[in-house]
């Protein structure tokens, strides 16, 4: 678990919490989907090696992985996660190639499972195809691309395609799916000219999971110019959303020390109108954004520390 003195992994967990929305196929085709009219022949019998039956394995992995990577909270279930995802990045670079040309092919069950794959590969070649599959006609495969760009976090990543999906798409879970792949992206150390002004935009957004992920990835970049903003979202209706407004409004700070007294201000006066738990989020906040005093669960003092900030 990131620890209080870890800033930035605790905002990629506030990243991931409760919001990825990997749409895994049902099953996969061991051949390509035959036209209209064509008679059908019998596939030959699938084999450990085939791709229809390494296919349907990998599915199951995913949706395994999927399940873990949203609800895991004990030790033993983080240990089964990791475990998951090592077993995962070794078949996939072992038939990288394979998930490549699956990408490419008739099957759109077939391409939705190759996409979030790749991702797993740990290799930023895949980054170009992910991309191109982001205008795949199905939204399977699309948000399937998201998420394994999300998976894969490589710092060399070009946003623009995915900021246009998060401030355009008319769908909820592919914003959010594009959301997640952005704030990866950043965490590992990327960037884009348009991450902050579309992640700005997105604040307002009707889907809580993207307003968290984007409060989160403004965080990440220390965006000063959204400190008004993240400073609203510590009302919203949503903890998940108002828990990461708090914690991107402090690392904000502490990259940007001339907004320290306002966004301590913002946080005392939050936290006098919130019930507790947000209450005790907010009051932790301000215990990592103060480096010479620590007043516990005592607002009064918070507040008359704060308000002594210039």
């Amino acid at each position: 678990m990131p620890t209080p003195r870890d800033p930035l992994r605790r905002l990629s967990a506030l990243a991931a919490a409760g919001v990825l929305c990997a749409v895994l196929a049902p099953g996969c085709n061991s051949a390509e989907e035959k036209p209209e009219g064509e008679p059908y022949t019998p596939p030959p019998p699938e084999t450990e090696d085939s791709i229809g039956y390494f296919l349907t394995q990998l599915d199951n992995q995913l949706k395994a992985w999927t399940n873990l990577k949203l609800g895991a909270q004990s030790q033993s279930e983080q240990r089964t996660l990791r475990s998951l995802e090592r077993e995962l990045a070794q078949v996939t670079s072992k038939r990288q190639a394979d998930l490549l040309a699956e990408l490419e092919s008739r099957s759109p069950k077939n391409r939705g499972v190759a996409a979030i794959a790749l991702g797993f590969t740990g290799d930023a070649a895949v980054v170009g195809p992910l991309l191109n599959a982001l205008a795949d006609p199905d939204p399977l495969v699309e948000n399937n691309a998201l998420v394994g760009l999300g998976v894969l976090a490589d710092p060399s990543t070009p946003l623009g395609r995915i900021c246009h999906v998060l401030a355009s798409d008319p769908d909820p879970w592919t914003r959010n799916n594009a959301a997640y792949a952005m704030a990866a992206v950043v965490g590992a150390g990327g960037g884009d000219a348009c991450a902050a002004p579309t992640c700005r935009d997105a604040l307002i957004d009707d889907e809580p999971g993207v307003r968290a992920q984007a409060a989160t990835i403004l965080g990440m970049l220390g965006d000063r110019a959204s400190v008004p903003a993240l400073g609203d979202l510590l009302y919203d209706e949503q903890p998940l959303v108002a828990r990461a407004a708090a914690a991107s409004l402090g690392a904000v700070a502490r990259k940007e020390n001339e907004v320290l007294g306002d966004v301590a201000r913002r946080l005392v006066d939050a936290a006098a109108r919130r019930k507790s738990p947000l209450l005790e989020s907010f009051l932790l906040e301000l215990g990592r954004l103060s480096q010479q005093h620590n007043y516990g669960d005592d607002l009064e003092a918070w507040t008359e520390w704060a308000y002594r900030l210039p």
